[in-house]
C-alpha cells in the first residue's frame, strides 16, 4: 500500500493534455509522493472534515508523472482544490495495528481508527450499504480492556445409588449444545470524527442539510458528544437503525488463515504490530468443521480491508460513563451479548450474522 502524507493541497483536473479522457492529481511543485503508486491500483481521496472533497469513489492509476508530481486516473473525477487530502492506494490493502496507527496520526476521518468498534444498524440498510466507507455508521473505542466470556449450558447430575456400590459417586452431564456468549469492555472516550450517512433526500433531513444529498460526512464530536451518543443508543430501538447500535466489530491480529496455512509467506515470522487483521468469531477453521452446514465461516478468518471488514450481532445491557471534572476525556464501561439474530433480521441459520 501507498500512503501520500496531508496535501496542502491536493489539486484535482479533468481532462489534461497527457490524460485527455480522464483526470489527473497534482500533489504539489517539487514533490513526489506518488512516485510509489503502481499503474492498475485502485486509490481513494481521504480528506479532513474542515475540507470539501467531491471525490469519494475508488478511481485506476494509468501512469504518474514528473518523478511522482502528478498521479493521472481513468475515471472524470469532480476537479477541485483538497486542503490536507491523503491519497491512498489499493483499498484491498491490509489493517494491521501499524496501519491503524498510522490512521491516527494521519487525522483521518474515513478509514478504521481502532480494531474496536460499535455499528449502527443503518449500515446495513439496503438503500446505503454498498457506498459505505470503513468508519461510516460505526463509532471507535479505545479500550483498556476487551473481555468475553463463553458460559456453556452442560447440566450435571449424580448418579443415585452410585457410591452404594463403588464407593465413589458417579456423575454424569448432558451438553446441550448451546452457550451465552457475553462481552465487557472498558476504556476511554475521546474526541474524534464520527462519519455518518443517509440515504439520500430523507424526508426527515432538512435541503441542504449535511447528508441531505446522500453522501457521508464526518463531524468532528467531543468526548462528551460521543458518549451522550452512544448511551441514546442504548435507550434506542431498532425502530430507528441510524440511532441504533446493534453490532460489534473487534479486530485480533492473525497469522493463520481459514485452512491453517498462514495468510503469507511472511506471517510466521513478522511481528504482531504488522500482522493483518481478522475480526473476532466463533468460527471454526474449515478443517474443523463437522458438515458443510458448519463450512461457512471463511470470511471470519480473511484479513480485512478498506473493501471489506466484518462485525457481529450484539445486544447492549449496560453502558456506563464517568464524567471526571476538567477532563477532556469520558471514562466507560459496557456489558452486553453475542446474538444471532436481531428480529428475525437473519436470512441463513449459519450464515445471517456477517457485516461487511
Amino acid at each position: 500500500m501507498a500512503m501520500t502524507p496531508a496535501l496542502a493541497p491536493l489539486t484535482v483536473t479533468v481532462a489534461d493534455a497527457n490524460n485527455p479522457s480522464g483526470s489527473t492529481l497534482d500533489c504539489g511543485s517539487g514533490l513526489t509522493h506518488f512516485a510509489d503508486f503502481a499503474v492498475s491500483s485502485k486509490i481513494s481521496i481521504q480528506a479532513p472534515s474542515t475540507s470539501t472533497n467531491s471525490n469519494t469513489s475508488l478511481y485506476t492509476v494509468v501512469a504518474t508523472r514528473s518523478s511522482g508530481r502528478y498521479l493521472d486516473v481513468s475515471e472524470v473525477l469532480t476537479a477541485e482544490t483538497v486542503a490536507g487530502a491523503v491519497v491512498i492506494s489499493d483499498t484491498t490493502a491490509l489493517y494491521s495495528a501499524d496501519r491503524i496507527a498510522d490512521n491516527i496520526s494521519s487525522g483521518l476521518s474515513t478509514p478504521l481508527t481502532s480494531n474496536v468498534f460499535l455499528e449502527f444498524s443503518a449500515r446495513n440498510r439496503g438503500d446505503i450499504e454498498n457506498s459505505q466507507g470503513p468508519a461510516t455508521n460505526r463509532i471507535m473505542l479505545k479500550c483498556d480492556s476487551v473481555g468475553i466470556s463463553v458460559s456453556k449450558s452442560v447440566p450435571v447430575f449424580s448418579v443415585p445409588g452410585s457410591s452404594f456400590l463403588t464407593g465413589e459417586t458417579s456423575t454424569i452431564s448432558m451438553d446441550l449444545a448451546s452457550s451465552t456468549k457475553s462481552f465487557s469492555i472498558s476504556g476511554i472516550i475521546t474526541e474524534q470524527y464520527i462519519s455518518k450517512q443517509y440515504p439520500a433526500s430523507a424526508d426527515i433531513i432538512a435541503t441542504g442539510d449535511p447528508g441531505y444529498s446522500g453522501a457521508p460526512f464526518s463531524r468532528l464530536m467531543t468526548a462528551f458528544e460521543v458518549a451522550q451518543l452512544i448511551q441514546a443508543s442504548v435507550d434506542s430501538s431498532p425502530r430507528q437503525p441510524h440511532q441504533h447500535l446493534n453490532r460489534l466489530g473487534f479486530l485480533i491480529p492473525s497469522r493463520v488463515g481459514y485452512n491453517y496455512d498462514y495468510h503469507n509467506t511472511d506471517s510466521e515470522t513478522n511481528d504482531i504490530s504488522v500482522l493483518p487483521l481478522i475480526p473476532y468469531s466463533f468460527k471454526s477453521r474449515k478443517h474443523d468443521a463437522l458438515s458443510s452446514a458448519q463450512i461457512e465461516g471463511e470470511d471470519y478468518f480473511t484479513p480485512i480491508s478498506n473493501a471489506a471488514q466484518i462485525s457481529h450481532p450484539i445486544v447492549i445491557k449496560s453502558f456506563n460513563c464517568n464524567f471526571a471534572p476538567g477532563q477532556p476525556y469520558v471514562g466507560f464501561d459496557m456489558q452486553g451479548e453475542f446474538i444471532f439474530d436481531i428480529l428475525g433480521a437473519a436470512i441463513d441459520l449459519f450464515k445471517g450474522e456477517s457485516s461487511s
